[in-house]
């Protein structure tokens, strides 16, 4: 498994682009604590098959 860390906007971009590729597509997120409603979201992970896109949830993630 290969792990892309999109830690800038051009990388989240590039990382989009990738996974628009996949027919298959994972999610998991990470939040400061367990509570819904009370704690933010940390980071986004999607993965193909073989890559994993790692990207935080503070850069711009509406192009998903």
């Amino acid at each position: 498994m290969k792990y892309i860390v999109a830690d800038t906007q051009e990388k989240v971009q590039k990382g989009i682009e990738y996974l628009r590729k996949s027919p298959v597509l994972g999610l998991d997120v990470e939040t400061e604590g367990l509570e819904v409603l009370r704690h933010n979201l940390v980071t986004v992970q999607i993965a193909t098959p073989t890559h994993v896109v790692i990207m935080p949830a503070t850069l711009d993630l509406s192009g998903l």
